[in-house]
Formats: C-alpha cells, structure tokens, sequence
C-alpha cells in the first residue's frame, strides 16, 4: 500500500505515500498495520518518548501514539524529545518544550542541541555553552563548538583546539 516504509520505533513505524523518496505525505502505522497517523505530513520522525515530531507546510508539530496532533505545526525548528525536553525554535529563536507543549526554557537562545545526560548545549551571541533540564545556564557560552555528552563526556572547541569536558 505504501510507496516507502521505515523500521519501528516505540510501537509505530514511519509510513509514505503519493510520491518517490523525496515527495509524498507522512504519516504512522502500529504493528498490526493499522494507520494510527494519516499520511498526511511532508516529514515526520521517529517517536521519541511518546510522540512523534512531523512536519506540514516547513513548520514542525508532534503527535501521540494514538494519532492525535499534541502540538500544532507551528515551530520553525524542532527536535524531538529527550529526557522529557525537545528544543523549538520559534521567531528566530530556540527554547525548550515539554511533553505537555509547555515552554520551560524560554526561546532565547540563537540554536540549541537535544539534552544528554542532563545537559544541553545552546549558543548565544555566537558562542557555546550548556544548560541543565532546569534552565539554568551551567557552563558559560564561551566556546567556538561544543557537542552532546557521550559516556561522560561532551567535545569543545576554543581558540582553534578542542577538547572535552565533563558534566561537572
């Protein structure tokens, strides 16, 4: 029935109709088949801690695992959720939401990354830095580049050189 179909993630796998690889309408379906997300999406991704990151008219929304649109298409950006936070960009300007689509980092940052190990990094004025789920600014944005945290540990780079810092 489809025109592509991707793996399953959280009990929903990605589905593709009206179009090749790079046109068409996105939607879900469960393991029985059933279509749970109406193709209807120009993208969508793999559900992450309950919802479903889609994307209509080059604005990002979410949708549940029952097929109901959580959050409207109305972000410029968005990612999806991690340790219960998924960054959105909304006027030029990215913030964090929750599950329940409230804003609980407001949207002042100039790009941001998805939270690892309790921490995310965000750039503000050209430099990088890291956040905690609460907001709070735990490592100044004084860094050229800076990555997600992996076993510990998260890559910058300052003046030309990188390195690693820790969650500390």
């Amino acid at each position: 029935k489809y025109d592509y179909a991707f793996h399953f993630r959280e009990g929903l796998g990605i589905v593709k109709l009206n179009g090749n690889y790079n046109r068409g309408y996105f939607g879900y379906v469960n393991t029985q088949g059933e279509e749970i997300v109406p193709c209807k999406y120009h993208d969508a991704f793999h559900f992450r801690e309950g919802l479903g990151l889609v994307e209509l008219n080059r604005k990002r929304g979410y949708v549940n695992a029952q097929g109901e649109e959580i959050m409207p298409c109305i972000y410029d950006d968005a990612g999806s959720f991690s340790q219960g936070l998924a960054y959105v960009q909304l006027n030029g300007k990215y913030g964090y939401i929750n599950t329940q689509g409230e804003e609980v980092v407001p949207c002042k940052y100039d790009d941001a990354g998805s939270f690892s190990q309790g921490l995310a990094y965000v750039q503000l004025n050209g430099k990088w830095g890291y956040i905690n789920i609460q907001g709070e600014e735990v490592v100044p944005c004084i860094y050229d580049d800076a990555g997600s945290f992996s076993q510990g540990l998260a890559y910058f780079r300052l003046n030309g050189k990188y390195g690693y810092i820790n969650t500390q």
